[in-house]
């Protein structure tokens, strides 16, 4: 009796987990189209709108278990901090060093350190089972790479483009592997902590602490840049007031301050430099002017009919939100947040206390294999035969860890 139940709760964490990852990435795929703001900016809006869903699904419920294990709370939030503010965040910095190609390397590492931290859960995994595991990595190596080949640079680029030195690479590398290591031990802590909670409350206190702090990060920004404008007129205005001309001589400023009547510095030459978190599209998309990332923004609502070609991009700042999205851009990008970060999050949390951890791990890593399909009838995205080769070897690779860790739980 106690064997099949076993089988019964593995076999609902195995559907779970292959659900959720075709969930996330039909969802990427909307908003990738339709999102026309800085990466901060959108993983602010899915953060605080995946919370409002949570917090409305677990209201409903009536019988929240958040006030019975207020302890596992705190840790929740640290497995929040790392695994998704901090996580995401050194992800986006090492694609914007590496390039995607070598972060999805570096990603591959992530379901074989799963494995190494499931052995203190008491999670060991067979020789046959980590067989199973590396090649479904490599199928799903072969796919992401295949998909991303247009990443690397073209043969007709510029040679005066400059090369980034070996301690970019390094730095780069260095994000990457902290991205792995945070984003496993947020699982990991997840999975020791909240046994007692229910798939929709550990969503709500996870997205919930990271939309109040990326929330907090954009209202400082905010506030920041709306006081600059009071302290330089005042300063301004000391700077008048202070300047003193005698009957006899040039005129002179007084107290080190400038002369009212000086001229201004020439563009670029301000001491203020205003200081903007090391990610790939904050400070570029939505900034409009010459910046090569607002260049990219503008192209991309071009493309995707939210702006017209000789029409001007309104300039939205990485900590904010998008300004000219349309009514159904927003209503896709809604959906996409739906699919990802909140049906998708809530069947990884169903599998993830159902499943060993490197098995779960393994299944959340199959997005470019649904995204093969997916691509082929949304953009009619025809893929190679190298990758559908590699989907092939993942499906394999997949079924035989699966099959191996249901007859060990038999």
């Amino acid at each position: 009796m106690a064997a099949g139940v076993e089988m019964s709760s593995a076999g609902i964490g195995l559907a779970a987990a292959l659900a959720a990852p075709a969930l996330s990435a039909l969802g990427c795929m909307l908003w990738d189209r339709h999102w026309a703001g800085s990466a901060f900016a959108l993983n602010l809006f899915k953060c605080a709108t995946a919370s409002l869903l949570f917090a409305v699904t677990v209201g409903a419920d009536g019988h929240s278990a958040l006030a019975r294990n207020a302890r596992a709370v705190p840790l929740l939030c640290a497995s929040s901090l790392l695994g998704i503010i901090v996580g995401d965040l050194a992800w986006l910095a090492s694609m914007r060093l590496l390039g995607a190609r070598r972060v999805i390397l570096v990603d591959s590492l992530k379901p074989f350190l799963a494995a190494a931290f499931g052995g203190a859960l008491g999670e060991g995994l067979t020789v046959k089972a980590l067989g199973a595991m590396t090649l479904a990595v490599v199928g799903i190596l072969a796919v992401a790479l295949e998909r991303t080949a247009g990443d690397a640079p073209s043969e007709d680029a510029p040679a005066s483009a400059p090369a980034r030195p070996r301690s970019a690479h390094a730095h780069g590398y260095a994000l990457a592997i902290t991205n792995v290591l945070f984003d496993v031990v947020g699982a990991v802590l997840t999975k020791r902590v909240a046994g007692a909670l229910g798939p929709f409350e550990i969503g709500l206190v996870r997205f919930g602490f990271a939309a109040l702090v990326m929330a907090a990060v954009a209202l400082s920004m905010a506030m920041r840049r709306a006081l600059r404008p009071r302290r330089t007129a005042i300063i301004r205005g000391l700077s008048e007031a202070a300047d003193v001309r005698p009957a006899d001589g040039p005129p002179s400023g007084c107290g080190g301050l400038p002369r009212a009547d000086a001229q201004p510095p020439a563009r670029g030459a301000e001491q203020h430099v205003e200081t903007v978190l090391p990610l790939p599209e904050l400070a570029s998309e939505g900034a409009g002017g010459e910046d090569a990332g607002g260049e990219r923004a503008r192209a991309k609502r071009v493309d995707a009919g939210l702006l017209d070609a000789g029409e001007a991009a309104p300039i939205a700042r990485w900590h904010e939100l998008p300004r000219g999205m349309p009514a159904h851009a927003w209503l896709l990008v809604g959906v996409g947040v739906l699919l990802v970060t909140f049906l998708a999050v809530a069947l990884g949390n169903v599998a993830l206390f159902r499943l060993p951890l490197g098995l779960f791990l393994t299944l959340q890593s199959l997005g470019p294999i649904y995204a093969l399909p997916i691509a082929l009838c949304i953009k009619g995205e025809v893929a190679s035969a190298r990758a559908w080769a590699g989907s092939c070897a993942a499906v394999v690779g997949v079924a035989l860890f699966c099959l191996e860790t249901l007859a060990a739980r038999h």
